[in-house]
C-alpha cells in the first residue's frame, strides 16, 4: 500500500525505471492512507495533521493490543470450523468455498454508446 502522492510518484518511476517486482500495489492519496478520509468519525475540531497522526497511532495501539486473532490460522473459531467442516486448510471443500478466482471478462466490454439528441417533438435525427 502506498499512501500520499508524493509516494505514489516514487513508486511509479521505480516501476518506470524496472527498479521493482510488484504484482499489486494500492495506491491512495490521503496522507496517512485512509485513516482520516470519508466515513471516518467527525469532531467539531478542523482535520489537522497532528489530528490525523493522533487518530492513526489509537487505531494502530487498539490493532496489536485489543485484536489478538490477527492471523486466522491461529483462531481457535476458525480452526474449529476447520476441524467440523472444513477439514484443514486448502482441503478441496475449503477452496471451493472460501477462495475467489479471477475470470477475465474484458472481451465483455462494449464501447459507450453514442448519445443521439432528440428534437422537442420527440422525433429522431438521421
Amino acid at each position: 500500500v502506498c499512501h500520499g502522492l508524493k509516494n505514489a510518484r516514487l513508486i511509479l518511476d521505480e516501476i518506470r525505471a524496472g527498479k521493482t517486482r510488484w504484482q499489486f500495489i494500492e495506491f491512495m492519496s490521503c496522507p496517512g492512507g485512509c485513516i482520516g478520509g470519508g466515513g471516518q468519525p467527525r469532531t467539531s475540531l478542523p482535520p489537522s495533521d497532528e489530528i490525523r497522526q493522533a487518530r492513526i497511532a489509537s487505531l494502530y495501539k487498539l490493532d496489536s493490543s485489543v485484536y489478538k486473532k490477527r492471523l486466522s490460522y491461529k483462531n481457535e473459531e476458525i480452526r474449529q470450523v476447520y476441524q467440523s467442516y472444513l477439514e484443514h486448510p486448502m482441503s478441496e471443500k475449503a477452496e471451493q468455498l472460501l477462495h475467489t478466482h479471477y475470470t477475465d471478462r474484458s472481451g465483455n466490454l462494449t464501447a459507450k454508446k453514442r448519445l443521439v439528441k432528440r428534437p422537442a417533438g420527440g422525433e429522431r435525427n438521421g
